[in-house]
């Protein structure tokens, strides 16, 4: 049985003489994603950029109390997820539309919640790496771009993770390392998928 490892390796040293590459060239089960809408784009200061896409789907994530006390108390706490999450989290990042740049990670608020809000409604269309530092484009349908990159220059941070529902969260790092791992059984545990 061959190393998961080590044929990612191999398979991205083969790569590295491209300047840049289709996430499908990485992963071609991200296939998937492409000409999805993107939905709920936000930042938070803790979390960064996050975005979701495909079909929501509501989860109960608790139940009422059966012993509350008070029926005021009692409560059905839910959550709505896409089958795709986003994540940029260690990066700088910016969103641009036909040539302009409408936000950055360092703007303000305001700036950015005008520039998340041209995103919403639109369908991703192509990711593509720079494999030596992980410098990430999304483009969608509409001539809007999100770049991600690097937060310094020999950084090994995660630069996005993107999860499939219940299937399994990938990693781009800042090194260009892409990982995929699958999660088990729809719990939050993670295990290295040999099918890469």
């Amino acid at each position: 049985m061959t190393n998961p490892t080590l044929k990612m390796v191999r398979n991205r040293k083969k790569l590295m003489t491209e300047k840049k590459l289709s996430i499908v060239d990485f992963d071609r089960s991200v296939k998937r994603l492409l000409g999805e809408l993107c939905w709920e784009v936000t930042w938070y200061r803790s979390t960064n950029l996050s975005l979701r896409f495909g079909k929501p789907r509501v989860e109960v994530i608790r139940e009422p109390r059966a012993s509350a006390s008070l029926r005021s108390s009692a409560r059905r706490l839910v959550a709505v997820s896409g089958y795709w999450e986003l994540w940029v989290f260690l990066s700088h990042w910016r969103i641009v539309q036909s040539g302009g740049c409408l936000a950055t990670g360092s703007s303000s608020f305001r700036k950015k919640r005008m520039a998340m809000a041209t995103l919403e409604g639109q369908r991703l269309t192509e990711i593509r790496i720079k494999p030596e530092t992980g410098a990430t484009r999304f483009a969608f349908d509409l001539d809007t771009v999100l770049e991600v990159r690097r937060m310094a220059p020999h950084s090994k941070d995660e630069l996005w993770l993107l999860t499939e529902q219940d299937r399994c969260v990938h990693t781009l790092h800042g090194d260009g390392a892409y990982r995929r791992e699958k999660l088990n059984g729809g719990q939050n545990r993670l295990s290295l998928d040999a099918d890469l």
